[in-house]
């Protein structure tokens, strides 16, 4: 068994001129998704708080830009605070089947790593394919068990990372083995931040799996050594990990995984998207319809999604976006649901908690079937008239399978910098930048 060893060498051979043209344009959309993740999370508290201290224990040396500021700091800095960040707001890209926010783990490592050595445009869209393929046959392999306890973003994301920064490095095929090594040994991330109130711990995750797949691929890039079968071996990641590990799922190749990947519309988790969606799409086809002239919203959903939603209750900002009947009060109250209805004084708005209790949550033994392939709803609006409005929803946009393009992501990014975090001359740049990065010669300067 020799897994870990051929994950290396397919991330150490991957070439950009190998890369599909689709691959090419989904991988633009991933990295212009996650500079909207990061602008999302510029006055999130977990941010400032993990900013400020990251910056006090490491010092200051100047490497990379850290966002929103433009400062200069170290470029393992920059990838932790930005991979935290860009998990902060439940606006970040996800995949599916292995239950992992990928692009946050690392695409802000590669980024930064990329920018201290003047890296092209196209070196950073063949890393990021790299570390997206990598991590998601190893998200597959230890799913749907590992995600019962373990955050997938966390652990997996380590091994993305170490990829993303490995490729950067141009790490040889000896050295990225020793690099996931060491990046297995320190994977971690327990669910338990759901249910404890430790919200905070999760963009914490993100930033430490890309501080420590970071420091992996570095560590192996001056020699250092770490297991060579940490995924497979008798007391890897696999075993350690997973009670249904799976080798199979860490072979190649029958299509690039990164096609797979979902974006979101609405800063909420990922079983939300679609009843939300489905709920704005009511409203816009019929304009008539008004929070106070319904009677009940029936809103209806797969085994998963209920079995993980139900409990969850509206106890902070955080967890507003785990809350259904929040989200879909708020999307019928307010007719849209953006970043500015997560905060403190926005979740004690009276009358979306009085029309919480009019949203019921049902499991559909259809849309249950469909799972994991579709996360598919059906909303129902009952008015205090007995008229029934009905919604199915069978794929959300920015699903693989009614994808976002690039300028609709460019939207999405300018929606979120609509408080003026950057401003609108230097964010149309930027978006600009990212329309064409396989021709950029030197990212550096990409967020000038």
């Amino acid at each position: 068994m020799d897994e870990t060893r051929s994950l290396a060498k397919f991330a150490v051979e991957l070439d950009f001129k190998d890369l599909p043209q689709e691959v090419i344009y989904k991988t633009k959309t991933c990295l212009l998704d996650n500079f909207g993740a990061i602008l999302a999370a510029v006055n999130e508290k977990s941010i400032d708080i993990f900013r400020k201290t990251m910056l006090e224990v490491n010092g200051i040396s100047k490497g990379s830009i850290l966002l929103p500021t433009g400062e200069s700091v170290s470029p393992i800095l920059a990838g932790a605070i930005h991979s935290a960040m860009s998990q902060a707001t439940e606006i970040d890209d996800f995949h599916k089947p292995c239950l992992l926010h990928i692009g946050s783990t690392c695409i802000p490592p590669a980024i930064a790593i990329g920018m201290q050595l003047g890296s092209s445009g196209r070196e950073l869209i063949t890393a990021i394919v790299a570390a997206y393929e990598v991590g998601i046959r190893i998200g597959m392999a230890v799913n749907p068990t590992h995600h019962q306890i373990w955050h997938t973003t966390g652990t997996v994301g380590t091994f993305a990372a170490c990829i993303a920064v490995g490729k950067i490095l141009n790490l040889n095929k000896e050295k990225m083995l020793n690099a996931l090594g060491s990046a297995g040994t320190q994977a971690a991330g327990l669910n338990q931040y759901m249910i404890d109130g430790g919200e905070m711990s999760k963009p914490l995750h993100a930033g430490k799996a890309a501080y420590n797949g970071f420091l992996s691929a570095v560590l192996a890039d001056k020699g250092f050594t770490g297991a060579t079968r940490i995924l497979e071996g008798e007391k890897g990641f696999g075993v350690a990990m997973s009670k249904d590990f799976n080798l199979e799922k860490l072979s190649f190749f029958d299509k690039y995984n990164i096609l797979s990947i979902t974006q979101r519309l609405y800063p909420v988790n990922g079983h939300i998207i679609s009843p939300v969606q489905a709920s704005l799409d009511l409203l816009r086809k019929h304009p008539e319809i008004t929070f106070d002239k319904i009677a009940q919203v029936d809103v209806n959903l797969y085994h998963e999604a209920v079995n993980f939603l139900k409990p969850i209750q509206l106890s902070s900002p955080f967890l507003a976006r785990f809350c259904l009947p929040y989200c879909i009060s708020t999307a019928i109250t307010h007719r849209k649901l953006d970043n500015s209805f997560f905060t403190e004084e926005a979740i004690k708005e009276k009358r979306i908690l009085q029309f919480m209790e009019l949203v019921k949550m049902h499991e559909d033994p259809k849309l249950t079937e469909n799972f994991p392939e579709l996360w598919s709803s059906k909303v129902i609006f009952k008015t205090k008239n007995g008229i029934k409005f009905e919604e199915k929803l069978k794929a959300v946009k920015g699903d693989p399978i009614n994808p976002f393009n690039l300028n609709e992501i460019a939207n999405k990014v300018r929606n979120i910098d609509g408080n003026n975090i950057l401003g609108k001359k230097l964010i149309n740049r930027i978006i600009g930048k990212y329309f064409d990065i396989e021709n950029v010669k030197n990212i550096s300067k990409i967020w000038e």
